[in-house]
């Protein structure tokens, strides 16, 4: 056995071990014989590789993880990246030569490399999965990878991803302890935000203002924040524009920050002044839906189950017609896992049958429109909660929890 070491690791090597070993599981269950690694994330989860060159979108990093324990897996990447490819715990690295103009080039060696990798692991007639599913795109431009495809003649290429989230769907302790850093720096900064808001502010400036806090709090980078207010109440996801906060508006806050990779993604909203009595009660349907569903999770409970009860909450509340159009069109899904990527599998769905499971990490994020209008798109307004919950053996943790940041409507 090889032994195997790595350099400014995330976590220990065995940490790594663990996941290769659960994926190999996966791989039997589904009849794969290897995956191949392509994307930051799953390199991070997988390979232990993490480098910020990941935003250059014409670099290329492989891993290829063989079901076999007999098969030692292997990475690639281009020389030039020698020195940040020891933080993968992979022994077994293999390098290509840049091509000529590497600048915006299309050309990639690395193709041909992986080809005569696959080949020399006896796994040139296997099933190889790859990330292939809409939610878990290759690190690999369609070119390549039908140039891939050219080289392997009698590989069946199949969708890895259910294989893959199925192992990152539930988190390690030392995972945990991340999401839950992230949580609690999100929910601290965004109170933070809030507390300083006054009129006259602007979307950007509040962004500012709480990120400066995340990052004052340990935050190793941020991923999404997203505050809209007043007219731009249902820009959901916007970018934060030049818009003035007025005295009367409602703001609402989307996101978080990420501590070494891992995400956290809640809401909350505030008022600047006293929110009109329509307001304050749709905002307290929303409140209420958010807490009864989420009294629900724990492992064995089905995702579908969970949106019925919120659902059951707008109707109780004569929002009936909103639900039945939710349910004509789809819309009937409130939350989802969260990890290395702002949205994972499990997906917190009406349709989603299988059970959850203890050290699940999901956002959960039930809503209404203001007045109960529908199509959704056409109100003047949404009022939504979101917390990022921990499925515990017991029951639950709350980990953007109400004594950071109540469910309280803020009033600034």
């Amino acid at each position: 056995m090889t032994l195997r070491t790595s350099q400014f690791s995330e976590f220990p090597v065995s940490e790594y071990e663990r996941r290769y070993e659960r994926l190999r599981s996966a791989m039997e269950q589904r009849g794969l014989d290897a995956i191949l690694i392509t994307n930051r994330t799953n390199h991070r989860y997988f390979s232990g590789f993490y480098a910020e060159v990941f935003a250059l979108s014409h670099y290329y990093y492989f891993a290829v993880l063989p079901r076999d324990k007999h098969l030692e897996p292997v990475f690639l990447c281009s020389h030039g990246n020698d020195r940040i490819a020891t933080t993968t715990w992979i022994q077994d690295r293999r390098l290509w030569d840049f091509p000529k103009n590497f600048y915006m080039s299309k050309e990639s060696p690395g193709i041909g490399l992986l080809a005569e990798v696959i080949r020399e692991m006896g796994l040139s007639e296997a099933t190889l999965g790859m990330e292939l599913s809409n939610d878990m795109h290759a690190h690999m431009g369609a070119e390549h990878l039908s140039r891939l495809r050219e080289l392997t003649p009698a590989v069946a290429w199949n969708d890895a991803s259910d294989a893959i989230m199925e192992v990152r769907a539930v988190k390690s302790a030392a995972e945990i302890d991340k999401l839950r850093r992230a949580a609690s720096i999100s929910a601290e900064a965004v109170r933070f935000g809030f507390e300083s808001l006054a009129a006259g502010m602007t979307e950007v400036e509040l962004k500012q203002i709480i990120a400066g806090k995340m990052y004052q709090l340990g935050a190793t980078d941020i991923g999404l924040i997203t505050n809209y207010a007043g007219p731009r109440r249902m820009w959901a996801d916007a970018t934060p524009a030049y818009y003035q906060i007025q005295k009367g508006d409602l703001v609402q806050f989307d996101g978080g920050c990420l501590v070494d990779g891992y995400w956290c993604d809640f809401k909350r909203m505030c008022s600047v002044g006293k929110p009109s009595a329509e307001d304050q009660r749709y905002y307290d349907i929303t409140r209420e839906g958010i807490e009864v569903s989420t009294a629900l999770l724990k492992p064995g409970a089905e995702p579908g189950t969970v949106v019925q009860s919120a659902f059951d909450v707008n109707r109780k509340h004569g929002q009936d017609d909103f639900v039945d159009w939710c349910h004509s069109v789809g819309w009937e899904a409130i939350g989802h896992g969260v990890g290395l990527d702002i949205h994972e599998r499990p997906g917190l769905s009406f349709h989603n049958h299988v059970p959850l499971q203890a050290n699940m990490v999901m956002s959960i994020e039930p809503f209404i429109t203001l007045g109960g209008v529908f199509p959704f798109w056409e109100a003047e307004g949404k009022f939504g909660l979101e917390d990022s919950v921990l499925v515990t053996d017991e029951g639950h943790e709350i980990l953007t929890a109400e004594s950071i940041i109540s469910h309280d409507l803020m009033v600034v």
